[in-house]
């Protein structure tokens, strides 16, 4: 299914065949080990046997575990999670194991790293007086509060951090907070859109989660955890190591860059990500008097769905209503999901379709932006009112995306040329802190100089700047950071897609960056693919590549190029006349103006002056792929 009548691509098939697993499929052992966020699969209920087949059936499915006895308990549980890391007497009774060792949800995730065993800055009566007091986002590498002063000023003198000449040190966070004693019954979780790079939680004193990947959001549920306070003072630490893992060749920082948010709802509730909403546009698109007074279409259907979790110990019927409003706030469809049964501690999924007859259509000069709403309510007789147990909106737009292997890119049966720009996470002296005002200012001088796209270089967005881009009109290549055939960042790529689907703006995924898309990592695409089509579906998925015809460039959607010449794409456009091309990263110039004499050039020679302003590096690389009616268009480094 897509988002346009008749979609060029083949609609998403079905999760690529994983070999028959052997004894060493599941190298990891997860018995006895208590872990959280694995999903019920009643179909391997019967025995451990089975419940490890239905797991090495799905190619994303990194864990199982099985316990005897059935039932919305025990039986057949597998996914991804986090695993406490040594066996408890409390699951002894449980058997599984893992593809990949599971990221660290208890103590100790990871051997010799670390803050240690019971830190003691993470204690309760630690005494922090002493420490700079901040508000996130926040880049502790440009720190110049106690604890970045004296590290900070001793710069790399021949590079560090990737090419960063601050050094990157270790970090500790606290907050000291009341929760309610009212929110026993509730669930109560929070919410951190980003932290660079390994983070490791404590709620007073003892480790409740471990986060591994720098630029995923993630949830931490606090309510559950056996170390809260309701009704009393609570103390949150967090211990950030951004030095582990893969790091990029550019800065990166460290600390928790991005906001930090409490999320209290009902036990039966609309999961983290959980309201996804995609169109399909039937009829003729047409455009109004001007550009600027946008398009609109004769009919559309959007397809909402909610996935709605049971926290709490009692089973319960629920359902789903789907409110559409325009801009004005003013109702233009609903629709009631059918009554589902949800067992405690189960998930189910509630669908509903909203008919709207001559929708607006998102377009990027007048970029119109519907508001969806979704509230859960127990499905009881008829003649009574409800009340509402959750509710959780979203915005949405009505937009066709087409991609042709010979003409390039239509949104809305339109010819668009994408002429955007790639940028890396951080901005000048605030480094990867960019407040929302920023990212505004950032948005705002793309679309001064003409540009219309946005290729978030390498990783994951703030939320925020998507937001900005659905309103400002830009289309956005949303880019995953890490690659390979792996589970985990298999999980880290659906997690993007999960988080960010919603957003009209982002018209393609894209999974991986040059090198890090080549050779053997080629291997990770059937499953990156598999996640992104069942987290999504609506969108093609690309690979910013050097190379093309070979394993990954056969299994991406659009072929994506790094620096390429215009021969290689006539090349790749003759070998493989059916894919669509995409100049995804085009065009480092060293400068622009004439002012700018004394800036060295790549090699470390002349001086980097460029005269009539950049217009030799536009005319030998830019217009050499933007000239090319095949392409996409092109995002200029």
């Amino acid at each position: 299914y897509g988002l346009h009548p008749e979609p060029p691509l083949a609609p998403p098939g079905p999760p690529p065949t994983p070999s028959p697993c052997t004894p060493g499929t599941f190298k990891f052992n997860a018995t006895s080990l208590n872990c959280d966020g694995l999903t019920k699969n009643a179909g391997g209920d019967a025995s451990a046997k089975l419940c490890e087949a239905a797991c090495c059936a799905q190619p994303t499915c990194n864990i199982w575990q099985w316990a005897p006895g059935g039932g919305n308990a025990n039986g057949c549980w597998m996914g991804e999670a986090s695993c406490a890391s040594t066996p408890s007497k409390d699951h002894a009774q449980w058997v599984g194991g893992a593809r990949h060792k599971p990221s660290g949800g208890g103590p100790s995730p990871s051997p010799g790293g670390g803050p240690g065993a019971d830190p003691p800055e993470a204690q309760p009566k630690f005494d922090a007086s002493g420490w700079e007091k901040i508000a996130t986002p926040h880049d502790s590498v440009m720190s110049d509060g106690p604890l970045g002063a004296v590290a900070n000023k001793d710069l790399c003198a021949n590079g560090c951090s990737g090419r960063s000449y601050l050094p990157r040190r270790e970090s500790w966070y606290r907050k000291e907070f009341t929760l309610p004693s009212d929110y026993t019954s509730s669930s109560v979780w929070l919410w951190f859109e980003g932290v660079f790079r390994d983070s490791y939680i404590f709620l007073n004193g003892v480790q409740i989660y471990y986060h591994d990947c720098g630029y995923t959001s993630f949830p931490v549920r606090i309510d559950n955890a056996t170390s809260v306070v309701k009704g009393g003072k609570n103390v949150l630490a967090v211990f950030v190591d951004p030095n582990t893992g893969k790091s990029g060749w550019w800065y990166e920082g460290g600390g928790i860059y991005r906001n930090v948010h409490l999320v209290k709802t009902n036990h039966i509730h609309i999961e983290q990500d959980g309201l996804f909403a995609f169109s399909n546009i039937s009829g003729l698109m047409q455009n109004r008097r001007s550009p600027s007074l946008g398009m609109f279409a004769e009919s559309a259907v959007l397809h909402a769905s909610a996935s709605v979790v049971n926290d709490g110990a009692a089973a319960a019927e629920v359902c789903a209503t789907f409110s559409l409003a325009d801009e004005t706030g003013k109702s233009v469809g609903s629709v009631t999901s059918q009554k589902s049964a949800l067992a405690a501690g189960a998930t189910v999924t509630l669908k509903g379709d909203i008919t709207v007859t001559a929708p607006e259509l998102w377009t990027s000069p007048k970029p119109y932006l519907y508001n969806l709403t979704a509230t859960i309510t127990p499905c009881g007789s008829a003649d009574t009112v409800a009340t509402p147990l959750d509710a959780l909106s979203t915005s949405t737009g009505f937009r066709a995306l087409r991609y042709d292997a010979d003409h390039g890119f239509f949104l809305n049966e339109q010819h668009y040329k994408v002429r955007g720009f790639c940028d890396h996470n951080d901005l000048a002296n605030v480094g990867m802190a960019v407040t929302d005002r920023l990212h505004l200012f950032r948005a705002q001088a793309s679309r001064s100089v003409g540009g219309n796209g946005r290729r978030t270089s390498h990783n994951p967005a703030a939320p925020i700047m998507l937001d900005i881009y659905d309103r400002i009109g830009i289309t956005v290549m949303d880019e995953n950071r890490e690659f390979d055939n792996n589970t985990e960042y298999v999980n880290n790529m659906g997690a993007m897609v999960k988080r960010d689907r919603n957003h009209p703006s982002i018209i393609i995924w894209s999974f991986c960056n040059e090198a890090g898309c080549e050779g053997r990592l080629e291997a990770g695409g059937p499953a990156f693919k598999a996640i992104t089509y069942a987290e999504d579906g609506s969108r093609p998925v690309l690979a910013n590549m050097f190379t093309f015809n070979d394993l990954l460039s056969k299994t991406i959607d659009v072929q994506g190029f790094s620096h390429q010449s215009r021969s290689k794409l006539d090349s790749c456009h003759a070998q493989m006349p059916d894919k669509p091309i995409f100049m995804s990263e085009c065009c480092s110039c060293n400068t622009q103006r004439d002012e700018n004499i004394g800036i060295e050039s790549s090699d470390g020679g002349s001086n980097a002056v460029q005269k009539s302003f950049n217009a030799d590096c536009v005319q030998s690389q830019t217009n050499a792929s933007n000239g090319a009616d095949y392409a996409v268009g092109t995002m200029v480094w």
